[in-house]
């Protein structure tokens, strides 16, 4: 009877965990959406616009993503800006929709708002000229301090880099509305992320430091 009694037990403790078990602490089956976008762009750290005559082919590529036909035959000089597009191309190749367009404040209509709680690997959306007109800067959050936001970006300084910009200047921070929950564990993967790429350092696939 005793050893019945184990069975049992032993066989409800093993169901328990494949059906309806709690899953409070354990990185989602999305992998998730954030550090997806993060790793993905951090791989672009260094991409910059040709000097002169020519174009820089990656960048070409960005702006090929800015379309709703994602044709890369049809992608424009590196010297159009890209910092929407950049965008676009992160998230189209992490699995995630786009605005597909070259507009920075295109994305205040992307996913949610996450001003309030921003984590890394949302989208920060600058107004540039005039707040309420249309140019705009949108980049990676990664982390902020009293008066500024690090933000991971393209066309910062005519490249893919990790710049400084005033918190005066934010419209918005929007994150993908199928990571709106995140766990601890999830967000605190994400700060270690950003702190590292901050640091300079490089980042695997993984999210690791290589």
């Amino acid at each position: 009877m005793i050893e019945l009694i184990k069975s049992l037990f032993s066989f409800l403790s093993s169901s328990s965990k494949k059906i309806g078990a709690p899953t409070h602490g354990v990185p989602s089956a999305l992998d998730h959406r954030n550090k997806k976008a993060l790793i993905t762009a951090s791989g672009e750290l260094g991409v910059k616009e040709v000097i002169g005559s020519g174009n820089n082919q990656k960048i070409v590529k960005y702006h090929a993503y800015a379309r709703q036909d994602n044709d890369l035959t049809k992608g424009l000089a590196d010297s159009v800006p890209w910092c929407a597009s950049f965008i676009c191309y992160v998230l189209e190749n992490s699995g995630m929709g786009s605005t597909n367009s070259m507009s920075a404040r295109s994305y205040l209509n992307w996913g949610v708002s996450s001003k309030k709680n921003p984590l890394p690997g949302d989208i920060v959306v600058f107004w540039r000229g005039s707040k309420s007109g249309w140019q705009g800067h949108v980049g990676f959050y990664l982390d902020e301090t009293d008066a500024f936001v690090y933000v991971l970006g393209g066309n910062q300084s005519d490249m893919v880099n990790i710049s400084r910009y005033s918190k005066s200047k934010i419209l918005d921070i929007r994150r993908s509305s199928k990571a709106r929950r995140l766990s601890e564990v999830e967000q605190d993967e994400l700060w270690d992320i950003a702190d590292n790429l901050i640091a300079g350092k490089k980042i695997g696939t993984d999210g690791k430091v290589v």
